[in-house]
């Protein structure tokens, strides 16, 4: 499983950027834009590709899920805390795909079930945000889950293979692709390094 997130901002050419990620082989897109409108989303998901909106997570403004033919939702510990589970139930029943973050084990064991998959991390030191530190040390091994496990945080070419060693079930990656000149060419370049280390976890 191998997931981009978004910069945290909107900026102009964004969606032609999203459209060009995805012809370039992107799998799944979190759209993470904390500050932005309901207004500013719609925008933005109106200009990427229809064919491609079934492949994107909306972090926020869950509402334009189903009128723009989004079927994922990501929720944040906040989001996490002022949703039942009965609603996440429902969510499911009509054919939504749900994941959430998590920072702590212990999470994952007590809500994790109610997600399809989580984010969990930082794994490394993160690369977008500076003093975010590992939480994890070089020997970290991931105990079982139920749910699908996604390695998020300092996530990049060189340590992916490191992140399905500790047991993860796939990786995220942000600043891997956004801090580079040239993001297609970095998502790329993530997307070989992923392959590689996926085929010989298999």
């Amino acid at each position: 499983m191998l997931i981009v997130i978004s910069e945290e901002t909107i900026c102009p050419g964004a969606a032609s950027l999203v459209n060009e990620l995805f012809d370039a082989g992107m799998p799944v897109l979190h759209l993470r834009k904390p500050a932005a409108t309901a207004s500013d989303m719609q925008h933005l998901i109106a200009a990427i590709y229809p064919k491609y909106r079934a492949l994107i997570a909306l972090h926020s403004h869950h509402h334009l899920a189903e009128e723009n033919g989004i079927k994922r939702l990501h929720f944040t510990g906040k989001q996490q805390a002022e949703t039942s589970a009965a609603m996440l139930a429902s969510l499911k029943a009509k054919g939504f795909y749900l994941s959430a973050s998590m920072h702590q084990l212990k999470e994952i064991e007590q809500q994790g079930m109610y997600y399809d998959h989580v984010f969990f991390g930082p794994v490394f030191n993160s690369i977008s945000k500076k003093g975010y530190s590992s939480v994890l040390s070089a020997h970290f091994r991931l105990p079982q889950s139920r749910t699908k496990v996604v390695a998020l945080g300092g996530i990049d070419v060189h340590n992916c293979a490191a992140a399905f060693r500790m047991g993860f079930d796939g990786i995220a990656v942000l600043g891997a692709i956004w801090q580079g000149k040239d993001p297609v060419l970095s998502f790329l370049q993530v997307k070989n390094a992923y392959d590689l280390a996926a085929g010989c976890k298999q």
